[in-house]
């Protein structure tokens, strides 16, 4: 082949108890640049760890990953460079309520920008099929911009609602409106 290309990876999950797992991944990616030499070549590493846990009303999910700038492996659920981290966690509180908070850390590895983000919120059920979710939202963004496209330098919260419908006779179509609105801080998503 004209680039070889080599990807190798470990991966094990271990049910720590019934509704509880943790996954962990290592990979290796190897490409050559151009001659044959040992010299020659880019290697990349990568790894993630994600810990799940389901029981009752009680959703949890906490992950971190990171990939070198090296890093080659398009079907990788991180790209070249990336780091990111965070937690999710659902709450249950009736039938037709459910409180919802997040938060995460994504990271550009190779220029350091950077980017935290937590949001809380609450879901309710108004009929079958129709969901209004409101909450509020703060991000706060490195001045060198965590991501492409991104502006950097962000330091705002806002609030937001979203309600939401299947469409009828096509149940898994659905249809929503959404809203957001800063209330405090600079820059914008």
């Amino acid at each position: 082949p004209q680039s070889p290309y080599a990807l190798t990876g470990v991966n094990t999950t271990v049910q720590l108890a019934p509704k509880t797992k943790l996954i962990a991944e290592l990979a290796a990616s190897e490409r050559a640049r151009g001659s044959d030499s040992e010299s020659d070549r880019e290697t990349g590493r990568a790894q993630r760890i994600e810990l799940t846990h389901e029981s009752g009303d009680f959703k949890a999910r906490v992950y971190a990953g990171r990939t070198d700038p090296a890093f080659d492996n398009p079907s990788a659920p991180l790209s070249k460079g990336r780091g990111e981290s965070g937690a999710k966690l659902d709450y249950r509180l009736d039938e037709k309520t459910t409180l919802r908070s997040e938060a995460i850390h994504t990271e550009d590895t190779a220029t350091g920008g950077s980017r935290d983000g937590v949001s809380a919120g609450v879901e309710r059920v108004l009929a079958p099929g129709v969901r209004l979710e409101g909450g509020m939202r703060h991000a706060r963004e490195s001045t060198t911009p965590a991501q492409d496209g991104s502006p950097g330098g962000l330091d705002l919260t806002t609030v937001r609602a979203k309600l939401s419908a299947q469409v009828p006779g096509y149940p898994q179509a659905t249809v929503f409106a959404e809203g957001e609105h800063r209330v405090r801080g600079s820059g914008g998503l």
